[in-house]
């Protein structure tokens, strides 16, 4: 994250033309016209509705439809069990009901149903999200996309150790895809709008007594950890010393004031990447926590997974210099988004969304094509499944032997660069940066997310 000062945020904007007489004035959009609380509430309301409904008809909504869809698999995954069965009783278990009775089934991992509640769920929670940034005045730009992709990565961490049994029942639950995202999210919103606080606080009274009562916020979760580690709280069943854990919200609040006195002013969008590292630090110390002392039975780790990183960043490295040696050769010859595409793969933002999706498809290939771990994704197992059977049919031994690398990996590095193209050889949708921002962020953390969970416990022999 750059030391370096940009622009102020509240610079005055260039004079535009007025409006000519009699003309309407801009319809607001669809951000403008929602109220804040739409997303709030459809998140609250509809489970509540489905609890409600579960409790009034519990065989229908409950036994047919939230259990084999949507808990079940979050259990299931959480237990690390391959399937779960919900007996008459209300009790689960991984193999037969009590007495010969015939149980419901729920399958670890996605489905067709759960696959397409997720991304509307995220769909949801990204208009929330831009509602917020509206408000609040910050730009989807590079620094706040950088700074949300930290959390991703202390997220995509944790969920490995939840994997290893760091965390107990219901602890663990928050841990499990789909809800360690909205966990790693609300950290994400929430340090945004302390930002937003702490830049109101700055300009109001001074910066020092901003980063005054950012040094109590970053104490409190230390404090709260300490508190958990001298009862001990039973959810977390290994603790880092607390001495090294103190040091590591120190160091990083540190780094974040002297970061905000070289600038002078506070940034919320930098403050959301600071304070991630705290959180990537404390993951990354249980990881060697772990190593040093694994209190989980492992498989013989696989000393290939580091190449899943390595093969990513030279597929980033190798887009960047087709751009390089590209872009020249489009300028003026009327070859206006084959020039635009070609400067696209010169940006960071870019490259690192196709490094994320390169990073999960290499890691799904090494661990399925090399190491004999399963796909848990719906859309990721067929294209696997495709490739394979086209091997097949082909003769293709090659193509049959490794179908992740082959059809997965590659479908990866086309979504990724067909995406890049909509976006930034498109003027049309250059005209809301936010969104566009916001869908790059979320092809990020789609990919970032389980290609350094796949890659950590493939490291870990997990």
């Amino acid at each position: 994250m750059s030391d370096s000062t940009p622009a102020p945020a509240d610079a005055t904007p260039p004079a535009t033309a007025a409006a000519p007489p009699g003309s309407a004035p801009a319809r607001p959009g669809l951000l403008e016209r929602l109220p804040w609380y739409t997303v709030p509430a459809l998140l609250v309301g509809i489970p509540l509705l489905i609890a409600a409904g579960a409790a009034v008809a519990p065989e229908t909504v409950y036994d047919g439809f939230v259990w084999p869809y949507y808990w079940g698999p979050i259990q299931a995954d959480a237990e690390n069990h391959a399937r779960l069965l919900l007996c008459p009783d209300g009790t689960t278990t991984p193999n037969f009901c009590p007495n010969g009775a015939t149980g419901i089934e729920a399958t670890s991992g996605y489905n067709i149903i759960n696959t397409a509640s997720w991304a509307i769920l995220l769909g949801l929670c990204l208009l929330g999200i831009s509602q917020i940034l509206q408000r609040t005045k910050v730009p989807m730009d590079s620094k706040l996309i950088i700074g949300a992709t930290g959390w991703v990565v202390a997220g995509s961490i944790f969920h490995v150790m939840e994997d290893v049994g760091l965390l107990a029942t219901p602890l663990q639950y928050f841990f499990i895809t789909p809800p360690i995202y909205l966990l790693f999210g609300v950290g994400g919103v929430a340090s945004l709008l302390i930002g937003h606080y702490l830049k109101g606080v700055a300009e109001k009274a001074n910066l020092e007594l901003a980063l005054q009562k950012l040094l109590f916020i970053v104490a409190t979760p230390i404090l709260l950890y300490l508190v958990a580690w001298l009862q001990p709280w039973n959810q977390v069943t290994h603790y880092i010393n607390p001495v090294y854990v103190t040091l590591m919200g120190l160091g990083v609040y540190l780094l974040t004031a002297r970061h905000f006195r070289r600038i002078g002013r506070i940034d919320p969008a930098a403050l959301v990447g600071w304070m991630s590292l705290g959180w990537i630090l404390l993951a990354l110390g249980y990881v060697a926590l772990f190593q040093s002392e694994p209190w989980f039975p492992q498989r013989n780790p696989l000393p290939t997974a580091l190449l899943a990183p390595v093969l990513a960043a030279a597929v980033a490295g190798l887009a960047f210099l087709f751009g390089l040696f590209t872009v020249g050769r489009f300028e003026g010859k009327g070859k206006g988004k084959a020039r635009d595409f070609s400067r696209a793969l010169l940006q960071p933002i870019n490259l690192l969304l196709i490094g994320s999706q390169m990073l999960d498809g290499f890691a799904t290939a090494i661990g399925i094509d090399t190491g004999g771990y399963d796909e848990k994704h719906v859309l990721s197992a067929k294209v696997i499944e495709v490739t394979r059977d086209a091997g097949a049919n082909l003769g293709l031994g090659f193509v049959e032997q490794y179908p992740t690398f082959i059809g997965f990996a590659t479908v990866k590095l086309a979504v990724s660069l067909l995406v890049i193209y909509a976006i930034d050889a498109n003027k049309d949708a250059k005209t809301n940066p936010t969104l566009t921002g916001l869908v790059k962020f979320a092809i990020i953390m789609v990919g970032l997310g389980p290609g350094i969970r796949d890659f950590v416990r493939m490291a870990l022999g997990v």
